[in-house]
């Protein structure tokens, strides 16, 4: 593939093919000719479909544990060593196409999975008009909403890394979130990428804190917003102390309505700089918590 969405020309594909020979020949790897390539599709079912397109591989067989894929560039070894992280097990490449494997891939059973899996987290969205005045598609990613205390919208995340950074080693230091992805692919996510309750995260909500944009949120704010309901020009500030132990952590209990809707902890304080456990910021519902009528 060429540009975006363009299919190559018959000349293109040519060089294509010879330069991907001379790769295999150069590397003494296997050349997988795709214009020969079966698809199995249980193999293919078995991979996961996002990763398959984010690192533009196709899967061709196993070989004992190993997973034999075919990718376009076999000297990028960083790739190839995160997808083998990725998926759990040892990877052998062999060398196809670009424009063959980008086809194979959009051609595959497991593209309409890959794009029925999308629509669970990707929404396609009618524009009524872009600056020239015409209509235009957009992708707006939806709000993941895993847990019940934060959200993460990343169409808002602009890659400023501080979630990053307060997660690791300038307070957290527990690592759970990382920077996955490549190039224009990069993207905020969990380490290794799996789902949230099954990464290391403590639920501190240190990375809400930095956040800039809104793209993670407390899930009592979110569900306000959500509701056209959150008026923090009306919310009254309230300073205490943390009540769960005796470390003396220093909040902010931000109230509407007579009731707590978010916590923070001053940027200042001695003992927290404005971080928090999960008990500090999470923790007081307790206080307000209603018997159904």
């Amino acid at each position: 593939m060429h540009a975006t969405g363009v299919e190559a020309t018959p000349a293109q594909m040519a060089q294509e093919v010879g330069h991907a020979r001379r790769l295999a020949e150069r590397y003494r790897l296997e050349y997988v000719d795709m214009a020969d390539f079966h698809i199995d599709n249980a193999l293919f079912r078995s991979i996961p479909a996002e990763l398959m397109l984010r690192y533009g591989f196709v899967p061709h067989r196993r070989e004992g544990q190993a997973l034999v894929i075919v990718v376009s560039d076999p000297t990028d070894l960083p790739m190839i060593d995160e997808l083998s992280l990725q998926l759990g097990m040892p990877v052998k490449v062999t060398v196809g196409a670009p424009s063959a494997i980008q086809s194979m891939l959009k051609k595959s059973e497991s593209s309409q999975r890959v794009l029925e899996e999308a629509t669970e987290s990707f929404q396609l969205q009618l524009l009524k008009e872009d600056e020239n005045g015409e209509d235009a598609l957009t992708v707006a990613q939806a709000v993941k909403e895993d847990n019940e205390l934060y959200v993460r919208d990343y169409s808002k995340c602009i890659l400023c890394y501080k979630c990053v950074e307060a997660c690791g080693v300038d307070h957290q230091n527990t690592f759970a979130i990382a920077v996955a992805g490549r190039g224009f692919g990069a993207h905020i996510s969990t380490e290794l990428d799996v789902p949230l309750p099954e990464s290391a995260c403590v639920y501190c909500g240190n990375c809400i804190a930095v956040c800039p944009t809104g793209a993670l949120m407390a899930k009592s704010e979110f569900d306000l917003r959500e509701a056209d309901n959150w008026r923090e020009e009306e919310q009254t500030e309230v300073d205490t102390v943390c009540p769960y132990c005796g470390v003396g952590c220093n909040l902010t209990l931000h109230v509407q309505d007579a009731e707590i809707v978010n916590v923070s902890s001053p940027d200042d304080h001695d003992v927290t700089r404005g971080n928090l456990c999960i008990k500090g910021r999470f923790g007081y519902r307790y206080l307000q918590s209603r018997r159904p009528r």
